[in-house]
This record gives C-alpha cells, sequence and structure tokens, in this order.
C-alpha cells in the first residue's frame, strides 16, 4: 500500500541553517532593545523568560522523540524571542512558558506534517492573550522595573488602535499621531512599537534572503487600499492619514513584515504567497471593522491553516524545483 508523503523537496539557497537562524536574530534584536527602552527592564524579563523556557521545552522534546541534542541550536532562541514580540510588556510572568509550550509543540510538528499548520511564535502567543486579556498596555509610555507588576490602573488593549476603531469622528487619525507611530513613539505590544525598526528589519531579511518580498507587499498593499477606498463608519473615504493609521497602528507592520513571510508556516510558491499576503491584508481590515479589535494575528494563523489545507489538496500541489508537468500530447 502507497503511502503519500507531504515533505516537500527543499531548494539550496547557500545559506546554512545557522546563517539563516542568525539573521533572525539579528533582525529582532533592535526590537527587543527599543522595548526595553520604552517599556522598562520588565520586557528584559519577558523576553529572557519566553527564550529560556523554549529551550528548556526543545530539550525535553527531544528526549522524548529520542533526537540528538545537537543540531539547530539557535531555533529556541528565534521562536522565545518572536513570541516575546507578540505579547504585551504587562503579561503576567507565568503566562509565557504556557505560550512557549505551544509554540514548541508546533514547531515539532513538523516532524510529521512535512511542515507547522501554524507559526509556532504566533500561537502561543495569540493563546496567551486570549487566555489573559486583561494583560494590555497603558496609553502613555510607562516604564516598569525587572520584576515589577503593572497595577490595576493600566488600561486594557492597544490604546493608539482602539482610538482608530472607535468610529469617533473626533478620534479621527492626522499625519502627526502617524508620524508618531512610524516612529515609535506609540504605545503597543511589544514587537509593534516602532515601524521605522519594523521596516529596518525586514530589509536586513529579504537581502539577506531570509523573507520573501511578495507576502509583505501583499499585505500591506491591500490594507492600503481597502481603508483607503472602504473606511469604516464615520469616516470619509479616500483620507490619506487614515489608511496610513491603519499601516502604523497595531500589528500590521508587524505582522505584515515579520510574522506573515517568516517560512515556518508561510506557502511555497510565489503565486500562492501572493494570494496568502492579499489574504491576510483582506481578513485583517475586515475583523478590524467587523470586531473593533486587533485582527492581524487572528488574520494570519487563519491564512496559515488554509494554506496549510490548500497546499495539500491535488489541485494545489507545486511542481517539483527543476520539474515540468506532465501534458498530455494526445
Amino acid at each position: 500500500m502507497m503511502q503519500t508523503c507531504f515533505q516537500y523537496p527543499l531548494r539550496h539557497t547557500g545559506k546554512s541553517l545557522f546563517s539563516l537562524r542568525a539573521d533572525w536574530l539579528i533582525a529582532l534584536a533592535p526590537l527587543l532593545l527599543w522595548g526595553v527602552f520604552v517599556f522598562g527592564l520588565r520586557t528584559l524579563t519577558v523576553a529572557v523568560l519566553s527564550v529560556g523556557s523554549c529551550y528548556i521545552l526543545e530539550f525535553l522534546f527531544r528526549l522524548i522523540l529520542k533526537k540528538p541534542l545537537s543540531g539547530d541550536l539557535f531555533s529556541p532562541a528565534v521562536t522565545g524571542l518572536l513570541l516575546s514580540l507578540t505579547l504585551p510588556y504587562t503579561v503576567p510572568f507565568w503566562t509565557v512558558p504556557v505560550g512557549a509550550l505551544i509554540a514548541v509543540s508546533l514547531s515539532k510538528s513538523a516532524l510529521f506534517l512535512g511542515r507547522c499548520p501554524l507559526h509556532p511564535a504566533l500561537c502561543g502567543g495569540v493563546v496567551v492573550q486570549l487566555a489573559f486579556p486583561n494583560a494590555g498596555v497603558p496609553s502613555e509610555f510607562e516604564k516598569l522595573g525587572l520584576f515589577q507588576s503593572p497595577d490595576s490602573s493600566f488600561f486594557s488593549g492597544n490604546a493608539p488602535l482602539y482610538s482608530l476603531l472607535s468610529y469617533d469622528p473626533s478620534s479621527r487619525p492626522d499625519y502627526d499621531s502617524v508620524l508618531n507611530s512610524f516612529l515609535g513613539l506609540e504605545t503597543g505590544v511589544i514587537g509593534e512599537v516602532s515601524v521605522l525598526l519594523l521596516l529596518l528589519c525586514a530589509l536586513w531579511l529579504f537581502f539577506r534572503k531570509a523573507i520573501d518580498w511578495r507576502i509583505p507587499v501583499g499585505f500591506v498593499f491591500t490594507v492600503a487600499v481597502v481603508t483607503y477606498l472602504f473606511p469604516a463608519e464615520g469616516f470619509a473615504r479616500m483620507e490619506l492619514p487614515y489608511a496610513l493609521a491603519h499601516l502604523c497602528t497595531g500589528g500590521v507592520a508587524f505582522g505584515a513584515l515579520l510574522l506573515a513571510p517568516d517560512p515556518t508556516a508561510s506557502p511555497l510558491t510565489p503565486g500562492l504567497r501572493w494570494c496568502y499576503g492579499i489574504g491576510c491584508g483582506a481578513m485583517t481590515v475586515l475583523l478590524r471593522y467587523i470586531l473593533r479589535s486587533e485582527g492581524v494575528y487572528l488574520s494570519i494563523l487563519a491564512m496559515d491553516l488554509l494554506f496549510f489545507f490548500l497546499e495539500r489538496s491535488r489541485l494545489m500541489v507545486p511542481s517539483p524545483f527543476g520539474g515540468k508537468r506532465a501534458r498530455n500530447n494526445n
């Protein structure tokens, strides 16, 4: 009896796995440093706890699966750092290992499914935020110490984003607020704060051939066009500051530039990557309009799952690298 194997062939790009992980760590480090600068040392505690938990869980999984302890030693560092960047710096410490457990478990699913069905770090971050929704960020920058916990006066959620989605004409965004978000002068989740830094990090990964440009372009272009032509109720059409605010506020830049193009769970072929990016952008705007809350992370996870199954359908199985599809000459 024949068995179907969904493990895709790998294309050699001249980069070692060590080099690829190092590129990602170099790209993510400035985001963490900026988070420590604007939010305080508690950000560093969250990151260290996340990376440490991923390493411990990676060690335990390798023992259980009887895999060699040597190998891709930087993978837990990248997963843990990405996980910490998807979290508010006010998140309770005990929830971080829970997110790490989900992230590492999903990364191990690639051993049986060919690749991860969901972005591991992002899925862990979403579960943590859903499990503790009150871990939000304040409306103004308030630094916390290494082990300091926030008090009840902290606001829940992403204040700049909620102001944008309030449908209140008095909260109409202007170029000054957009510039503040672009430069990293507005609060948010650790990895979302500075769009400028996110652009620089994405450019580094692109020139290092660690990510593909099609997903970010499709994602950003779709969000920009939809919000520009079809704004939410209470806003006029074709308001450029409104469309720019959607790009610079919340997780659009972080999701489009770093999370969605991560090869861990993104599609394989160029055409599917275009569809994936456009789908993420459209669903993000739809969720923002309907739920009046952030929709980036859920959109990426939904597209991950959709394209995971689409790539395994007979209609969308890609041809092998260097191969050609058979043609019927009759």
